[in-house]
């Protein structure tokens, strides 16, 4: 994490990184480039539906326990072929809040739905799953 060095009016990393700034690298730029980066995982549907030459990837969500969890699906969402692809959620209770998610100004918090809806997912419940799937 960088810090507002008071001496040089500048941002760095640490002190040490300074004395080498200042020092043996003085003629180099310094943080010259941002260079992004992927971690590879992996990610295994609940259940796998091929509907209209479409294959959609069927989520069962109780509740969302860590945020790393739900950014998961936010970052596997961007690698699907969306013409061809799509990741849908079956909530227990998508209008149960998110207890990791901040209160906002009105004192609320996000529901399991709202998050799906702001993330442009799909979603149901055990009472309209069958509108996806085709059977009652």
């Amino acid at each position: 994490m960088a810090k507002w060095s008071k001496k040089y009016g500048y941002k760095v990393d640490s002190d040490w990184e300074e004395s080498l700034r200042l020092g043996i690298f003085k003629d180099l730029e310094y943080h010259p480039i941002k260079l992004p980066y992927t971690v590879s995982h992996h990610y295994h549907p609940d259940w796998l539906l091929k509907k209209d030459s479409k294959i959609i990837f069927v989520e069962a969500k109780g509740v969302f326990r860590l945020a790393a969890e739900a950014a998961k699906y936010v970052h596997f969402a961007k690698t699907l072929e969306t013409e061809y692809e799509e990741l849908v959620f079956i909530f227990m209770k998508p209008h149960a809040e998110i207890f990791f998610k901040a209160k906002r100004k009105d004192g609320t918090i996000m529901t399991h739905a709202q998050w799906a809806d702001k993330n442009k997912f799909r979603w149901y419940d055990e009472d309209t799953i069958h509108e996806l799937i085709g059977s009652k």
